[in-house]
């Protein structure tokens, strides 16, 4: 008995694990170049919109190369979870996980402080007026979809 719960949760924490590597494999996609630096915006675009002077828009480059993760390290990562998931050792996986996860919210947050500072508060203000924008659109197509958000109508 107490064997069969310690399977039923590392294959439940197995499971878990797989998701994750499936949704972070479908998100780490080429984008043809639109995108810079996987942190959800394009820098081009941002700086016509925002009216970005070249010092900025160099400060910003150069904050997207430092945060960005090395070229084929989410490839690397993917395959050590994987193995490790063969392997058996679903808690090692399951903290490399979580080691990757707490590595993408201090690359978020520290983006986003940084930016703070190279943008000035017109900038600033224009950029979450942008947000709110596309936050509302978001809503939007979630509601034409009956309630339904991405994940859900994508199965």
């Amino acid at each position: 008995m107490l064997n069969s719960r310690r399977n039923l949760k590392r294959g439940a924490l197995a499971s878990a694990v797989a998701l994750m590597l499936m949704a972070g494999a479908a998100t780490a996609g080429d984008h043809g170049g639109k995108r810079h630096g996987g942190m959800g915006f394009n820098l081009e675009r941002m700086a016509d919109k925002l009216e970005l002077n070249e010092s900025q828009v160099a400060q910003i480059q150069q904050l997207i190369d430092t945060t960005r993760p090395e070229k084929g390290s989410r490839k690397a990562h993917k395959a050590q979870m994987q193995e490790l998931i063969e392997q058996g050792n679903v808690d090692q996986a399951a903290e490399l996980a979580a080691e990757a996860a707490r590595q993408r919210v201090y690359n978020r947050t520290n983006f986003k402080n940084s930016l703070s500072q190279i943008l000035t508060a017109e900038q600033l203000a224009k950029m979450e007026e942008f947000k709110a924008r596309k936050k509302e659109r978001r809503e939007r197509r979630k509601e034409r979809k009956g309630g339904r958000d991405d994940a859900e109508s994508n199965s």
